[in-house]
């Protein structure tokens, strides 16, 4: 059954009474593959709280996140502070399914926050930043065994695209979709960050290319920190 028609079907006999449901994800931006699921969001005052449901129907793996009129803005809120928006962005670009006369505010309040961009980082945000990539150069700048560094890298290209969008007033984002956050900001720096940690994932995992990689970008923000770094709060 098409996502579209099939997350209606969905809807409709296990929410039928709720405010408002949209379907985003993959299978909203033409990217779907055959395992994706519908990826739907559900607003309704019935909600106690808000939580998550997975569904097998007509053919599809079906998440289901559900909230009311309270926990969504506290979502909403959540994700931009942490500098992710991953609901505001399900909201603002999926389909709307079912709409009690409500559902066009709520996605102006996601596309306002989206708008407005993730807040600045202070100098003590940069630092946290530069110290944790310090510490994953180090792990792998030590030889380490396989396995360990395949994780060592990947928490690597985390904090290193964390850091370089943020520092630029874009969203940071996670898993599958840095890549795309990366390309949205600059095509020719996300398709080096792809091409150098692809040749690392690469066995023998030689790490020298992500290494030198990583000391470029952070040369931006003053270099590799460890002496002196400290949380102590400024009193």
């Amino acid at each position: 059954m098409p996502a579209v028609e099939a997350a209606k079907r969905f809807v409709s006999n296990h929410f039928p009474d709720c405010g408002i449901a949209i379907l985003t994800g993959s299978t909203v931006r033409g990217e779907e593959t055959p395992f994706s699921d519908l990826d739907i969001m559900i607003i309704s005052g019935d909600v106690p709280a808000a939580y998550a449901e997975a569904h097998c129907e007509d053919g599809w793996m079906i998440e289901v996140l559900l909230h009311n009129r309270d926990t969504y803005k506290v979502f909403f809120q959540r994700d931009c502070s942490r500098g992710r928006p991953s609901l505001p962005h399900m909201v603002a670009t999926g389909i709307v399914l079912i709409d009690d006369g409500t559902a066009d505010g709520i996605r102006l309040e996601a596309r306002q926050l989206l708008d407005a961009g993730p807040p600045a980082w202070n100098e003590q945000d940069v630092r946290r930043a530069r110290f944790t990539i310090t510490n994953h150069l180090l792990d792998l700048q030590g030889s380490l065994p396989p396995m360990d560094a395949i994780f060592a890298g990947h928490e690597l290209a985390n904090a290193l695209h964390e850091l370089v969008l943020r520092t630029n007033g874009h969203w940071a984002s996670r898993g599958k979709r840095i890549p795309r956050a990366l390309e949205e900001y600059d095509p020719g720096f996300s398709q080096r960050f792809a091409e150098t940690f692809r040749l690392f994932y690469g066995a023998p995992h030689d790490a020298s290319p992500v290494i030198r990689f990583a000391d470029e970008v952070l040369d931006r923000y003053g270099g590799r920190l460890f002496e002196g770094y400290s949380t102590k709060p400024v009193v």
